[in-house]
């Protein structure tokens, strides 16, 4: 009897009308003829939960994979990374952040 390869890994993300909310998988192992057990978070609730997937719940969920991809815009990441340090700059630079002169009595006689 042999079984089949788990389509599942840690740090995925299932989706779909079996769950309430996006959930996480924590645990893999293998029940049975194309069954797996799964521990699985929710992403809001943390709550931990411990289901039976087979292969025909396959159908009906969206898998997310949590690998990373480095495919993304660099004009973006630029553009965030010179957003951030302008940030940091207007905190600590007295030529960049704004002077606020005084108002009132004694800026009118100056």
């Amino acid at each position: 009897m042999a079984t089949a390869t788990a389509p599942f890994r840690a740090g995925q993300t299932l989706i779909g009308p079996l769950f309430n909310e996006p959930m996480r998988v924590e645990t893999v192992a293998p029940a049975g003829s194309a069954s797996w057990a799964l521990g699985i978070v929710g992403a809001q609730s943390e709550r931990f939960r411990r289901v039976t997937m087979t292969e025909a719940d396959l159908a009906s969920i969206t898998i997310l994979d949590a690998e990373m991809a480095f495919n993304g815009d660099g004009n973006l990441l630029r553009l965030g990374i010179q957003a951030y340090s302008l940030g940091i700059a207007y905190e600590f630079d007295p030529y960049i952040r704004p002077v606020h002169l005084p108002r009132g009595p004694a800026a009118a006689s100056a």
